[in-house]
């Protein structure tokens, strides 16, 4: 009798241990697809037309749940990938989804358009050499000395166009490029 309960309390070790890796398998799944869906999302913009006068905690609890349709319904992941919303130029967000999600909220009703956000490389003609900014060591600014400075904020507070501005001034610019496909029209002021 000593063995036979022997043996039944071995085998039922060996199917507790079954068991308790079947689930260890089961989560080391889930967590891998986790994992997987982090590395292959990316930043997106997903703008949605001209701003609204809507109430901001309003167009947030939209965006999030639209990102919960593309997340399964889950309000908490939606959060998790929302980054950033765009109110104040254009209506929109910023989100980390997979190219298939994009995909799925670039057809939704309401979204103009989703693109990746990316680095961009700022491009600009006459901004350093009206700035005063001739060199990397030195900037002239009457009665400061400015040689070999480091951490200096630049800030410019925009009061509109001024078409006579020196800024805008087209002395001494090459030709327009050739790839240009713009017109200019002259304007009058008023």
């Amino acid at each position: 009798m000593g063995s036979v309960a022997m043996l039944a309390s071995t085998v039922l070790d060996i199917f507790t241990l079954y068991r308790w890796s079947c689930i260890f398998c089961l989560f080391l799944a889930g967590f891998g697809a986790q994992v997987g869906l982090c590395f292959s999302s990316k930043v997106y913009v997903v703008y949605m037309g001209s701003k609204s006068g809507d109430d901001p905690d309003d167009v947030l609890s939209q965006n999030h749940h639209m990102l919960a349709s593309v997340h399964g319904g889950s309000i908490e992941q939606a959060q998790a990938s929302h980054l950033y919303s765009y109110r104040h130029g254009f209506r929109g967000f910023a989100a980390k989804l997979t190219e298939e999600q994009a995909s799925q909220i670039a057809q939704m009703p309401g979204v103009v358009s989703v693109f990746p956000n990316l680095k961009r490389k700022l491009h600009t003609t006459r901004s350093w050499d009206f700035m005063g900014l001739l060199g990397e060591e030195t900037m002239e600014i009457p009665g400061h000395s400015t040689k070999n400075q480091v951490n200096v904020i630049i800030g410019f507070i925009d009061t509109g166009i001024w078409p006579e501005s020196p800024s805008f001034s087209d002395a001494n610019m090459p030709p327009v490029p050739a790839i240009w496909r713009g017109k200019c029209e002259p304007g009058s002021i008023q």
